[in-house]
This record gives C-alpha cells, sequence and structure tokens, in this order.
C-alpha cells in the first residue's frame, strides 16, 4: 500500500520493533508486503504496553505525516482484533475528504465559511473522517459519517439547483453540522470497535447534541437570524420544516439514508 501524507489509512500490520517511552511509543510496523512505517502513539500509551508485544498483529487507524525524511502514522486507535466486514471502511475516504473540503472552500458567505472553519479544526476533523454514522442503521462503517454528511449536501445542491431563492450555502452549512452530534452521541469501543451509544445519545439524542456543538462555535458576530436559520435546520432535520431549506435537507437526509 502506497501511504500519502495528510491522508487517513486503517490496516493491519504487524509489530516488528517498538520504543516505548512514559509519553508515546514509537512503533515499526509491517505490512503483508514486508514494507515498513513508523506508528507514533500518544494516548493510552501504558494500556498499550500492557497488551501488546513485538510481533503481535495489530490493526489501527491514523493519519499519514511526514517525519524527518520520511513518513509515519499519527495512530487514533489501535486494537488487537481483526475489522470485521461489517465495519471495514466500505469506499475510497480520501475521495469523500477531498469532497468535503470543496463544499467548504465553495461556500461564499463569511459567516457560514466561518462558522465551519471554526468547528472543523485539525481535532474535530480527524475524528469525523474516521466515525461510523450510526450503530447498526447506516452508514455503520468507519468514515460512515464522512460519506453520508458529503452525501446529503450533494444531493440538497441537485435539489436546490431546480429552484430559485434557496440559501445553498446555508444548506451547505447544515449538511456538513447535521449530523455532528454523533461524535458526542457514539463512541467506538477500544478492544472490539463495536459502536456503543453513550448516554448524551440516550438523554438527548443527536440532533440536540449538535446544536450543542453549534452553541460552541458560532462566534458573537455571526448575524443572528443566520444562526437561528441554522440550527432549525440542524435541529429538525429529522422532521418536516416550514422553510425551504429544510425541507430540502430533510429529504436529502432521508435518501442517503434509505440509500445505504
Amino acid at each position: 500500500m502506497k501511504f500519502e501524507n495528510g491522508t487517513l489509512v486503517t490496516k493491519s500490520f504487524k509489530i516488528s520493533n517498538s520504543n516505548i517511552g512514559k509519553k508515546f511509543a514509537e512503533l515499526t510496523l509491517e505490512d503483508e508486503n514486508l514494507e515498513t512505517i513508523t506508528g507514533i502513539l500518544k494516548d493510552n500509551v501504558s494500556i498499550f504496553a500492557s497488551m501488546h508485544v513485538v510481533g503481535d498483529t495489530i490493526t489501527c487507524h491514523g493519519k499519514v505525516r511526514k517525519l524527518r525524511k520520511n513518513l509515519c502514522i499519527d495512530i487514533i486507535w489501535i486494537t488487537k482484533y481483526s475489522l470485521d466486514n461489517n465495519t471495514q471502511q466500505k469506499f475510497d475516504a480520501n475521495v469523500y475528504e477531498e469532497r468535503f473540503l470543496k463544499i467548504i472552500e465553495n461556500i461564499k458567505d463569511d459567516d457560514y465559511k466561518k462558522i465551519l472553519n471554526n468547528c472543523f479544526n485539525e481535532d474535530v476533523l480527524s475524528l469525523f473522517f474516521s466515525y461510523p454514522a450510526s450503530k447498526s442503521e447506516h452508514h455503520n462503517y468507519f468514515s460512515g459519517l464522512l460519506k453520508h454528511s458529503v452525501e446529503v449536501v450533494e444531493l440538497s445542491l441537485v435539489i436546490a439547483n431546480y429552484y430559485q431563492d434557496i440559501n445553498k450555502d446555508l444548506l451547505c452549512c447544515a449538511g456538513l453540522l447535521h449530523d455532528i452530534g454523533k461524535l458526542k452521541s457514539y463512541d467506538v469501543d477500544d478492544v472490539t470497535h463495536n459502536v456503543v451509544v453513550t448516554e448524551w445519545d440516550t438523554m438527548l439524542g443527536h440532533a440536540s447534541m449538535s446544536a450543542l456543538f453549534l452553541s460552541k462555535i458560532i462566534a458573537q458576530d455571526i448575524e443572528q437570524q443566520k444562526a437561528l436559520l441554522l440550527y432549525s435546520l440542524v435541529l429538525n432535520h429529522h422532521e418536516q420544516s416550514t422553510t425551504k431549506e429544510g425541507f430540502i435537507l430533510n429529504k436529502a437526509d432521508e435518501i442517503s439514508i434509505f440509500m445505504c
């Protein structure tokens, strides 16, 4: 497999060497073609050291970056277990990452673009690009949330192109953020990699969680009417809306779910 700087990768490796410190572990990872790459683990290092030894085969997910003159993988999660067919990535996530970034680039409204840029910092992107969209219903595989969100935006824009006076920038912003609360509503078990529903989802639901997420990232200088419309679309994306944009978002979401 050819690794490229800045891409996300989910893959099985053999640990051929390890250098474990107090704050990070530097692993030499060997794939099925006997090619090696360095893996950098910064979280739960002591737990990793107690569960893994040189010679183990592991599956990890991380982001490729330059390390000195070579490439490495910044590991987001790691497990001894192979991924089953239900959780394997079912598409080329890199293509959808490019389409995701292009959507934001094409937004003309400064306020909606500012909201998205405030939201999708590097840490949020690393989660958003790898998370499933549900536990068992739709897009329930790695990077499913990314695929579903891009589909919803692109479907919304197809519908919007048939009509006048549709706020396409609002649709794009709401489409990318309508399920952002799933980063809090769901968790991925570190060992089994099963999708786990959290108490946040049980008590509030992902639409409310998405709105709470918005409340943290919408700056005070954002025009109030724009913020209100965005809250309305995100909170009510599973309901029939009183706005044209809300109606389109609801139908695009349903199509993406049904066709999954």
